[in-house]
């Protein structure tokens, strides 16, 4: 059996990061130091990554959305093309990131890659700047954005089994709540013939 955690981690191994790693690309190097065989083990607990500002938290997290081929690229506040993919002084293709999942299964990225959209999105990345906008109350738009966002991570944690073969939390709640108004539908009808009793039997009982 084991802890809930631990059984989670067995029982849904594509679906957990185990670790990161950067490193220089074959080819002409750079005087700077920036990623040189960086490795970093994740633990599949993890909630924060806690650091002063310019310690690569930014970095780290735009990286793991990076090789999970995130649909929120162009929100990335450190592999956008103002910071390090920018084309007047290209560090980016320097470097390549490789991710390894617990299930076994790894695969690799250069930094300055473009975004792949036919590729599978494995990794569900909010960058801060995007939350900030659909946060924006004043954007109708914006807000019903973040709605959407929140359905989302909503849904990817409902059991397949649950979702009763729907592809969105919207879709869900309507079919379940279209289900519970038609049971109260019947039971009011059910009630209306009770009273309807009640009252017939009532009659009866008067002179």
């Amino acid at each position: 059996m084991g802890p809930p955690a631990l059984r989670r981690v067995r029982d849904n191994p594509t679906e957990y990061i185990e670790r990161i790693e950067i490193d220089r690309v074959p080819g002409p190097t750079i005087a700077e130091r920036w990623f040189d065989q960086v490795t970093i083990d994740l633990n599949p607990g993890l909630i924060a990554v806690i650091g002063n500002k310019g310690n690569g938290k930014s970095a780290l997290a735009d990286t793991i959305g990076h090789l999970g081929h995130t649909r929120q690229h162009e929100a990335f506040s450190f592999l956008n093309p103002q910071k390090f993919r920018t084309k007047k002084r290209p560090l980016a293709d320097k470097f390549a990131a490789r991710i390894f999942w617990r299930s076994g299964d790894e695969s690799s990225r250069r930094l300055d890659a473009d975004f792949d959209a036919s590729a599978i999105e494995t990794v569900k990345y909010i960058p801060q700047s995007y939350l900030e906008r659909v946060c924006n109350d004043k954007d109708i738009t914006q807000s019903d954005s973040f709605e959407r966002e929140l359905e989302d991570v909503i849904f990817s944690h409902i059991p397949t089994a649950d979702r009763l073969g729907k592809s969105s939390l919207s879709a869900l709640i309507k079919l379940r709540t279209d289900e519970a108004e038609k049971r109260i539908d019947l039971l009011r009808a059910q009630l209306n013939e009770f009273l309807v009793e009640i009252v017939r039997l009532e009659d009866l009982n008067t002179e």
